[in-house]
């Protein structure tokens, strides 16, 4: 896991209030976020190496945002790690307003913590 540390180029921060998301027809929950990339909890993750569309509804009474997203690292049973491969530069700026006004956050500097 030291590894995921050292490729990850932006900070990622534990959210007040997990985000869902529908994956496959699955509803899933968006713990982490950060600028570039996020986590998500599920039991039944995408294998790694997947890229597909993610649309990304965020607490700020705005449509969700839309991302191609990439899993670069699955936790069996539990759920994975998302690097953005394409996010419009309105859109990291509201991810970056979220985790601003997201006073509680946790810095994590590697990957998340499990529940």
């Amino acid at each position: 896991m030291q590894e995921k540390t050292k490729e990850r180029r932006f900070t990622r921060a534990k959210i007040k209030h997990k985000l869902p998301v529908k994956l496959a027809g699955v509803t899933a929950q968006v713990t982490t976020l950060g600028i570039g990339g996020l986590y998500i909890e599920t039991a039944f993750p995408l294998s790694e190496g997947t890229v597909f569309e993610l649309q990304l509804p965020l607490d700020d009474n705005e449509p969700p945002i839309c991302v191609r997203a990439k899993v670069v690292y699955v936790d069996q049973g539990k759920g994975m790690g998302i690097e953005f491969q394409k996010i419009w530069g309105r859109d990291a700026a509201r991810i970056g307003e979220i985790l601003l006004s997201n006073r509680s956050a946790e810095p994590l500097l590697g990957p998340p913590a499990t529940y």
